[in-house]
C-alpha cells in the first residue's frame, strides 16, 4: 500500500478528480433543473477563482520538494545524523527539530514531507 501512495501522481489525480466532479455535478444538476447551465458555469468560474491561491501554494510546494530531492537534502541530513552516533532515544526529537528548522528555512512544511 505504501508503494501505491509513494508512486502516485498527486497532481494528475487532483486534475482528474476535479474534472470528473464537474462532469458528475453537471449531470446531476442541469437536467433536473436544479441549476441552469449559465449558473452552473458561473459557479465553476467562481470556484476556480477561489482555488487559484491553493493551486499556487501546491505548485510552489511541489517545486520546493523537487528541488530538495534534486539536491539530496534528505540524504545529506540523514548521513549527518548517522555519523553523529546519537542515542536512538533522542532520535525522534532530533528529527523533529531538524524538520522544523528545514520547514522554517524554506518556508513550507510540504517541502520536507
Amino acid at each position: 500500500m505504501e508503494e501505491v501512495f509513494r508512486d502516485s501522481n498527486s497532481s494528475l489525480a487532483l486534475s482528474i478528480s476535479t474534472l470528473l466532479t464537474i462532469i458528475l455535478c453537471s449531470i446531476l444538476y442541469i437536467p433536473r433543473k436544479l441549476m441552469s447551465g449559465k449558473k452552473f458555469m458561473k459557479g465553476i468560474h467562481e470556484g476556480m477563482k477561489l482555488m487559484v491561491p491553493i493551486l499556487t501554494i501546491l505548485t510552489l510546494a511541489w517545486g520546493i520538494g523537487g528541488i530538495t530531492k534534486l539536491f539530496q537534502t534528505g540524504e545529506y541530513i540523514g548521513n549527518g545524523i548517522r555519523s553523529a552516533n546519537l542515542p536512538t532515544s533522542i532520535l525522534p526529537f532530533i528529527v523533529f527539530i531538524i524538520s522544523s528548522l528545514l520547514s522554517f528555512s524554506i518556508g513550507t512544511s510540504w517541502g520536507t514531507f
